[in-house]
Formats: C-alpha cells, sequence, structure tokens
C-alpha cells in the first residue's frame, strides 16, 4: 500500500504568474484567496480530523428548526428519525471548543436541501 503523501487537487500556477491567475487542466478560475488550498500539499495525517453530523452537532439558530414541516423536528432529541436542529450555524460556535480540543481539520456530512412531502 503506498502512504506516500498525495495531491488531492491537481494546479499548477505559471511562474510569472499574479495572485488569482491559476492554470488548471480543467480550465477553472481560483479565486486568489484560496489559491494556497491548491498550491501545497495536503498531508492529512498530520490532523486531527473531527467527524461531525451537522444535525446532530449542535443547534445555532434555532429559527430555522421547524421548517416547513414541523412534525419532523424533534425538540427532545430522542427520535433519531426526526431532525435534531443541528446547522453550520452551530459549527461555527463551536470552533474555539473544537480548537481547545486539538481539532485541525473538520469532515462533515454532506448538506443537501431536504424533500419533506
Amino acid at each position: 500500500m503506498d502512504l506516500s503523501p498525495k495531491r488531492w487537487v491537481n494546479r499548477r500556477i505559471q511562474g510569472v504568474s499574479t495572485p488569482g491567475d491559476v492554470k488548471s487542466s480543467s480550465k477553472s478560475h481560483i479565486n486568489s484567496d484560496f489559491e494556497f488550498l491548491f498550491t501545497r500539499s495536503i498531508e492529512f495525517r498530520q490532523e486531527t480530523i473531527y467527524f461531525i453530523i451537522v444535525d446532530r452537532f449542535f443547534d445555532g439558530d434555532s429559527t430555522n428548526n421547524d421548517g416547513p414541516n414541523p412534525q419532523l423536528y424533534d425538540r427532545n432529541k430522542e427520535k433519531w428519525g426526526l431532525y435534531w436542529g443541528g446547522d453550520l450555524q452551530g459549527i461555527i460556535d463551536q470552533l474555539d471548543y473544537l480548537k481547545k480540543m486539538g481539532v485541525t481539520a473538520i469532515w462533515m456530512t454532506p448538506l443537501f436541501e431536504q424533500i419533506e412531502e
């Protein structure tokens, strides 16, 4: 098994490039604020990764809990098949908590718009 560091995204910056002038085989344009994500090797074996199930982690905005169908929300957080209210604001609100635990990377469950019919 090959455990050598890998680049997750293959991007190249030309020697005379200016910030934001990133060339890619996919012909996409990358905002220069995020250029560092594509120009350095990312070694996740050195990170402390915390896996978050967004709906179960922390409720940062209780105004969105009921959604279009309040019957699908469990205020008591006992019924596993219903929503519990965790959201992206909850993750943002808890970043200091995660940092104090030594977390250096977050892996979140995918976010989807729910069909509640």
